[in-house]
């Protein structure tokens, strides 16, 4: 089965208990602000967050009690808008893609082989909010220099990429690929499409 965690949503956003019904999950509360953009973990259970305003007052116990993190690292909010998926892609069990060289040396003190990614040249655009979806990295690119840099960095790393443009959707405030997508559930997309109400 599925566990799901509600958390408080700053937009009044708060479908947690429908879609938990959906999926026959069992759905927990915590009273703490958090956002899905500043989590990631890896596949052996270490969790990544910024601490950003919000983030910085949840007690390492809600990660682990909640979320099942082995191991939280927390990381300085220093750009941005301050999610951890505007900063560091997880891409395997110890290897992280970032544009920020302190989180790198952050990261590598924890054990971690951290691939740098350049830097787009506007403040909401970044090439780290990437998806990965079976081996393939969808990959945000901005019709500038660097963008060349940072899919040859991806394809160095073992990736099959697909570069999509996404200078509207990160500049109108928006977030980019991994914001829109996020996380799906590991149940077939004919279930998911069917309990959406969507057609395929």
């Amino acid at each position: 089965g599925m566990d799901m965690v509600d958390a408080r949503y700053y937009h009044m956003f708060e479908p947690d208990r429908m879609v938990a019904n959906w999926f026959s999950a069992l759905l927990t509360k915590h009273n703490y602000y958090y956002e899905g953009g500043n989590f990631m973990v890896t596949d052996d259970g270490n969790c990544i967050t910024v601490d950003n305003n919000r983030s910085k007052v949840i007690p390492l116990n809600v990660f682990k009690d909640y979320y099942g993190c082995k191991r939280t690292i927390r990381l300085p909010f220093i750009k941005g808008i301050g999610h951890v998926d505007e900063s560091v892609r997880v891409a395997g069990h110890n290897k992280v893609f970032t544009d920020s060289p302190e989180y790198a040396r952050l990261l590598q003190a924890q054990g971690f082989q951290t691939i740098m990614l350049p830097r787009p040249n506007r403040e909401y655009e970044t090439y780290v909010n990437s998806l990965l979806v079976n081996g393939t990295m969808f990959v945000p690119v901005f019709g500038q220099a660097n963008d060349a840099a940072a899919i040859r960095a991806y394809e160095q790393a073992g990736f099959k990429t697909i570069p999509i443009n996404t200078v509207s959707l990160a500049n109108d405030g928006h977030g980019s690929i991994h914001c829109i997508t996020m996380t799906y559930p590991k149940i077939p997309f004919s279930g998911m499409i069917k309990m959406l109400g969507a057609v395929e």
